[in-house]
């Protein structure tokens, strides 16, 4: 595992030494390297995709898992098999309640009895109660089959139609991909941008030629309930600036209809050309 821990604050004890229970790798974009490099980065505090494009670019597996700090997996979905010439995406689970000082293991109990959304593709099942697990088994097929009856078919259908094929939503929490995908597109774009960047990662490798598999079941990912930077509700009231999601579906349509990505970044994605401080974290600590 791989954390990448952002402009950290001078005042504040390293990621490192906070970490317990677990092996990783914790790289650190220290803040005269941010502003060095991106624009805004006193305004921005946190470039989220490129901070992701840092630990992409430093991993050594075979197949790279791109995702954020505040979801759970169960342990089916990390023993998926997975493929090269695909990318991975798994419908989110948006769960309240569940206490994040527990174990993990009862988190993921509670998680499985407190789902209060299912983002899927093109929309998202709601719940006033949490459902039990037949009742969240039938909403969530109910839903598949409606959404599949009007999902685009041709080509130019779907070029115009992305996210209705296109499992974009909720993408930055869990997008799968061999890392030699992940180098030929050069990572995320790097733009000043807290939203639909993960989105122009999907459209991304499906205009390369990849092929989306979704993962689904007992492969399940949970989001915890936490404050947003962003209200997507009320994008209007947004702090930090993002892309506006008609110009990431101009894009993609462009990507899509001439079945080539648009790769933003050049050589040096990831802050490649830098050598930052890297501590590691033993699982015995």
């Amino acid at each position: 595992m791989i954390v990448v821990e952002w402009c950290p604050l001078p005042d504040a004890p390293p990621l490192a030494g906070l970490l317990h229970g677990c092996a990783a790798r914790v790289v650190t974009v220290p803040s005269d390297v941010a502003r060095d490099r991106f624009a805004d980065a006193d305004e921005i505090p946190l470039w989220i995709f490129s901070a992701k494009n840092v630990g992409i670019r430093r991993a050594r597996a075979p197949f790279v898992l791109a995702t954020n700090p505040d979801v759970l997996y169960t342990p089916a979905l990390l023993r998926s098999q997975f493929e090269s010439g695909c990318f991975y995406r798994t419908p989110r689970h948006d769960v309240r309640g569940v206490r994040t000082d527990l174990a993990p293991r009862e988190q993921l109990r509670l998680a499985a009895r407190s789902v209060a959304a299912v983002h899927l593709v093109g929309g998202s099942v709601t719940f006033d109660e949490p459902p039990g697990p037949l009742a969240l088994r039938r909403a969530i097929g109910a839903y598949t089959v409606e959404q599949r009856k009007t999902a685009p078919a041709t080509p130019v259908e779907r070029a115009e139609r992305p996210t209705d094929w296109l499992h974009t939503n909720a993408s930055g929490d869990f997008f799968l991909l061999h890392r030699e995908h992940w180098s030929e597109l050069r990572g995320y774009p790097e733009r000043p941008s807290a939203g639909h960047l993960d989105s122009y990662m999907c459209a991304m490798a499906a205009s390369a030629g990849l092929e989306q598999r979704i993962l689904g079941g007992r492969r399940r990912l949970y989001h915890l309930d936490h404050a947003r930077a962003v209200d997507w509700e009320r994008q209007e009231e947004a702090t930090h600036y993002y892309v506006p999601y008609e110009t990431f579906l101009a894009d993609a349509r462009e990507m899509l209809l001439g079945r080539a990505p648009y790769v933003a970044n050049g050589e040096r994605w990831g802050l490649g050309d830098v050598e930052l401080p890297e501590a590691r974290v033993s699982r015995s600590v």
